[in-house]
């Protein structure tokens, strides 16, 4: 495996989080769509799931996410990584999937607590730091991610 896949699969874990706790937790505590919801409910959470999106755009999630992966490539992958990645995104399927995904995942209760969360300042500006906590961390992983490679590679 290639340096430039892994941090594919960074940047993908980091945008989307951990994608298999959020399928086991779901698979043993049952999805929010499962309940009887009313018409009434359901418009409620749609609302909400949009107002979320507003608050915090998967355009602007995409891109950091993105972006933070193509820093870390060698400067002459970089542009090409950028036009492959861009070339190909449609972030109103996105929105939409993830709008759909909330909807699905999260009850009314949840999400009026992350519609009130995410809309205070100090939400907005805790999330902005997120790629300066980020910048601290990452690269630890990384070198922690290459020397397993070099240990993987060389038998040890």
């Amino acid at each position: 495996m290639n340096k430039t896949i892994l941090y594919v699969a960074l940047g993908v874990f980091l945008l989307g989080g951990s994608f298999a706790q959020a399928q086991e937790t779901e698979s043993v505590s049952g999805s929010a769509a499962s309940e009887a919801l009313s018409e009434e409910e359901m418009a409620r959470k749609v609302q909400l799931a949009e107002k979320m999106h507003e608050i915090n755009p998967v355009q602007e999630q995409v891109d950091s996410a993105v972006n933070s992966v193509a820093s870390r490539l060698p400067e002459i992958e970089r542009q090409t990584f950028l036009n492959a990645i861009y070339s190909t995104m449609n972030y109103k399927a996105i929105e939409r999937i993830s709008v759909d995904a909330m909807v699905e995942v999260y009850s009314v209760a949840e999400l009026e607590a992350m519609v009130e969360y995410y809309s205070k300042p100090e939400a907005k500006s805790a999330g902005d730091k997120i790629p300066q906590w980020a910048g601290k961390v990452q690269p630890e992983i990384m070198r922690m991610i290459d020397k397993a490679m070099i240990k993987a590679r060389t038998g040890q």
